[in-house]
């Protein structure tokens, strides 16, 4: 009995019976490059399940996948724990949701490709620190660091990263302490805030690179961090600080205002902030490290005319400050608890700024 396409063809129809197409899969990764080009192939699409499908299971092995996807082979106790028979899609799936992978990554994708010149930023806070990761993200790649939530967002962000490698020259990093960057191995084991987790035999900062971080006054600085908490409390924002400082007066009583200000001060700001992030925390010590390292300090009030050619031109959003609310007179009588190691390395960038046609100073000028 023929059916309908037969009637419509006027004819029989042959059954194809050549094999179906044959789906091609990628060799097993066996370094960090290799599995960075995968993620670069996937782009925007990456996933954990589209890595595995698409490997080829026969050349699995436990011990390369351990290497590539976290920079070393595993233990003994590792290997012994991996099922037999070898389940790949599970082992790399394990491997690629593990802390260990995620707090590595930024670290790892940046030697995975040292021949592409590296732009590291010393963020200090309440000193253009957001702006200047959108200009940096936006032409150099910036891989993820700090990584949270679940891999459904992590693994995409590591693909859209990855992609930019083939048409860039460059890569670029962030740390809230210069020595994440310049002490080889990376920063002491229990370091809260370093966020690049280098293993490197050498620093991340190499001859070549640019390492750089922007200053400003740091009475400025404690006064930003205080109003930005205050404008958080009137935006009805952290709970903490609300249950903190209790009733709140009504937004128009500026002095009740500037009296809480002065009164979180100690719990808002961190003390030699600039001192701490470029050294040991004092001005002595701050200055030593960097006048060891070519370390490029940028005034903030000439960010713009700086980044243009050091970054790139990009046309930032920017920002509205905070309002106004603690002044620099209004911490004059507690800067030297605060501030004092600051606003002594800050005089010798001054100093050095003076007559100074560029809008930075290598470290070695202080």
């Amino acid at each position: 009995m023929t059916n309908l396409l037969e009637t419509l063809l006027q004819g029989a129809v042959e059954r194809d019976e050549r094999p179906p197409l044959a789906i091609s899969r990628r060799p097993y990764p066996a370094s960090a490059r290799q599995l960075f080009d995968l993620f670069a192939a996937m782009g925007a699409t990456a996933s954990v399940g589209a890595l595995t499908r698409g490997l080829e299971q026969r050349q699995a092995d436990p011990r390369l996948a351990t290497f590539a996807m976290l920079g070393r082979w595993p233990t003994a106790e590792e290997l012994a724990a991996v099922p037999d028979p070898y389940v790949p899609g599970q082992h790399v799936r394990s491997l690629l949701r593990s802390q260990e992978f995620r707090r590595g990554l930024a670290a790892r994708m940046l030697a995975a490709f040292p021949e592409k010149r590296r732009l590291l930023f010393v963020r200090l806070p309440r000193c253009a620190g957001q702006t200047t990761l959108e200009q940096l993200e936006a032409l150099h790649p910036m891989p993820p660091t700090g990584v949270g939530g679940g891999n459904a967002a992590l693994m995409p962000r590591i693909g859209i990263c990855a992609a930019r490698f083939d048409t860039t020259t460059t890569l670029s990093a962030w740390a809230p302490r210069m020595a994440a960057f310049v002490t080889p191995g990376g920063m002491a084991p229990g370091e809260a805030d370093d966020n690049l987790h280098w293993q490197g035999a050498e620093p991340a900062f190499r001859p070549g690179d640019l390492l750089f971080a922007i200053l400003r006054p740091p009475r400025d600085l404690a006064c930003s961090q205080v109003n930005a908490a205050l404008a958080d409390l009137q935006a009805g924002e952290s709970p903490a600080l609300r249950q903190r400082v209790g009733t709140l007066p009504p937004a128009g009583n500026v002095a009740a205002w500037r009296a809480i200000g002065r009164d979180l001060l100690g719990d808002i700001v961190t003390r030699n902030p600039v001192c701490h992030a470029l050294g040991d925390g004092t001005a002595a010590g701050a200055l030593a490290a960097c006048r060891c390292v070519p370390i490029s300090l940028v005034s903030l009030g000439r960010f713009d005319e700086w980044a243009r050619v050091a970054i790139g031109p990009v046309a930032a959003v920017k920002r509205i400050a905070s309002e106004p609310i603690l002044r620099r007179e209004d911490v004059a009588d507690v800067a030297a608890e605060f501030v004092a190691e600051d606003e002594a390395l800050y005089a010798r960038f001054e100093a050095a700024m003076v007559g100074n046609s560029l809008p930075y100073v290598l470290g070695s000028a202080l």
